[in-house]
């Protein structure tokens, strides 16, 4: 949980790392691919993956990777897009750990991928940074950094966005974080 792996297209023509939003438990592997209109060379395997039908194959790599969410409940996670994924995989179990609080940012409610399920494991606040989303102004997910408590026995997991995580890593150390307690998952953009 927590780990990631490389997805390889079939002859290794090309590959990217994604992380699992499936608990080791599971008898499945999933990720979760977001699909860019605009696309670049580094979002082109993203775009591939959704094309796939049933049955196309798909390589997988190791498992790597040392951002592992969910082993207790003193835990405080902030998300933004698909950096949800390891979230998600802790909250699969047939009992999840539950964090004591989850901050998730994305651009409209339309991608707020799984949102109920998500509110049904944890106590999920979210960020709109759209402009009128559920008729409020936008919000980031930094924003909620004042509402955490601090304490020397949290853990904060951060997974996304560079521009979130510098963000929410430097007010929670500026709020008396120690960085030994602040884990991150950093996605380049």
């Amino acid at each position: 949980m927590g780990d990631c792996t490389l997805l390889i297209r079939p002859g290794g023509v090309d590959s990217r790392p994604y992380s699992f939003s499936s608990n080791p438990d599971e008898p499945v592997l999933r990720f979760l691919v977001r699909r860019m209109e605009n696309d670049t060379p580094d979002r082109s395997f993203s775009r591939w993956l959704t094309t796939l039908e049933p049955g196309e194959q798909v390589e997988v790599g190791p498992p790597f990777g040392w951002f592992r969410p969910g082993r207790t409940e003193r835990e405080v996670w902030f998300a933004t897009g698909t950096g949800v994924s390891p979230f998600l995989a802790a909250l699969r179990p047939s009992v999840p750990v539950r964090p004591l609080a989850m901050f998730v940012g994305v651009r409209e409610p339309s991608e707020a991928v799984l949102r109920s399920w998500m509110e049904d494991r944890a106590s999920v606040q979210w960020a709109f940074s759209r402009f009128g989303a559920e008729g409020k102004p936008p919000r980031r997910v930094t924003e909620f950094v004042s509402q955490v408590p601090v304490e020397p026995d949290i853990e904060y997991f951060l997974c996304g966005n560079q521009r979130m995580i510098r963000g929410v890593a430097g007010l929670l150390v500026s709020r008396g974080v120690e960085s030994s307690q602040i884990h991150e998952e950093l996605f380049f953009q």
